[in-house]
């Protein structure tokens, strides 16, 4: 059977599953379902040994009791699965990337009738290793074989995520600081442990993870913005959703976020890489934007996003989209108007693939749009050239007297062209 983001935490994925592939591009999802698979695997038992065969291996107290471990291998898991455990199931964890072609066949089969001994996790980052498991009849059809694929995950269960992360450590964490804990590390999702580490051992006692949960404080709004100075995380999204925002009559500043965001993003990907990068999205974001002018997709209320793909079309690329990526794309779309939209994109076309300072200069044009005058805007999308039109003047002020060039100044100052002041 096949799940997605919100089943991370639903029992029908975990219940009489024997063998489950886990799929994403996020370690720290990955984790939380082999985890929980591990979990439900591991023997209920300690054992303890009377007959002193395990006096070898007495720790430092000399106890001679011996947990149970039933991980394997994938190589001892393909022998040991047939028969069941003392206690609990075996399990294996491998990734998909690392399967030689003996264990590829012998996974490609056994999936299809799973032991209920054990469980088998085959988990893959990259779609590459997971592409061609997407459409196996055994994970479509199959009762006992599970896919689960954690792509991009919806805010509600995000924040459930984060709130375990923590519970992990022992803590809460408050609702306001639940939010900006999110917004601030954007989809850097395989740093929430690290990051979430830092926080805890910044702003609690030493040795809080073996003091009572009660006795410790809930991590506050105040602890969250002390422990993420300077720790900014930001996608091509974030940029999008800003570039809607208008600048404003004033002077761009430095220390407007936009200018933060593009500065952290041509820092990621390159000023060339970001321009394709953009233009592809705005490609997508202006035929949401079409479809939103034609009533397609509702704009401002809640709608049902299925309706709306069906009244696109099946032939529709953006109807082909996820969920997910629908809703968000649709949002970003109506934050302003077509013309704005089909006017980035001119902007970004005008580059010159031969000059990747061409390519700076589109992004930061794109950037300061909504405060550039009209000539400089035609320049940035390649339909006027203020430079060359500046040379032509001056190679005209060179041939005249001089009570025509007082005449061309006067011209200049008050707005209008030369050639609209001198005969």
């Amino acid at each position: 059977m096949r799940f997605g983001f919100k089943d991370i935490y639903s029992e029908a994925l975990y219940k009489d599953c024997y063998a489950v592939f886990v799929v994403g591009p996020y370690g720290v999802f990955n984790n939380i379902v082999i985890d929980k698979f591990r979990a439900l695997c591991e023997a209920s038992q300690v054992v303890t040994d009377n007959l002193g065969i395990m006096e070898a291996f007495e720790d430092d107290n000399g106890s001679q009791e011996v947990s149970i471990s039933n991980t394997l291998e994938l190589n001892d898991f393909m022998v040991q699965v047939a028969t069941p455990a003392i206690d609990g199931k075996w399990f294996c964890s491998v990734n998909l990337a690392t399967l030689n072609k003996k264990q590829l066949n012998w996974v490609t089969n056994y999936v299809k009738d799973p032991s209920k001994n054990g469980v088998l996790c085959l988990w893959g980052m990259e779609f590459r290793d997971y592409k061609s498991w997407l459409s196996n009849k055994s994970l479509l059809t199959g009762l006992h074989t599970h896919l689960i694929s954690l792509s991009f995950p919806y805010k509600t269960y995000l924040e459930e995520i984060v709130k375990d992360l923590f519970q992990a450590h022992h803590v809460s964490i408050s609702p306001k600081a639940l939010d900006l804990f999110i917004v601030r590390m954007s989809n850097s999702y395989d740093d929430y442990t690290r990051v979430i580490d830092k926080i805890c051992t910044e702003n609690l006692p030493n040795g809080y993870m073996t003091m009572d949960p009660e006795d410790l404080p809930e991590i506050s709004y105040e602890m969250t913005l002390r422990s993420l100075k300077g720790i900014e995380n930001f996608v091509v999204e974030d940029f999008l959703d800003f570039l809607t925002e208008p600048l404003g009559s004033d002077v761009p500043s430095g220390r407007k976020k936009i200018y933060r965001i593009m500065g952290y993003l041509l820092e990621e990907y390159g000023a060339r890489k970001l321009v394709n990068v953009l233009k592809s999205r705005i490609d997508d974001i202006i035929e949401f934007r079409v479809a939103i002018n034609k009533g397609y997709i509702p704009i401002m209320v809640n709608y049902n996003i299925e309706e709306s793909k069906k009244l696109l079309g099946p032939d529709s690329p953006i109807a082909k989209k996820s969920d997910f990526q629908f809703k968000r794309l649709a949002q970003t779309a109506s934050r302003t108007s077509l013309t704005d939209w089909v006017l980035m994109k001119l902007i970004l076309s005008n580059v010159d693939k031969l000059n990747d300072n061409s390519y700076v200069k589109a992004i930061y044009a794109l950037t300061s749009r909504s405060v550039l005058q009209v000539p400089m805007v035609n320049e940035a999308i390649g339909y006027d050239d203020t430079f060359d039109d500046e040379l032509t003047f001056l190679d005209e002020i060179m041939y005249m007297d001089a009570e025509e060039f007082s005449e061309a100044v006067e011209a200049v100052n008050s707005g209008l062209k030369p050639e609209e002041n001198i005969s």
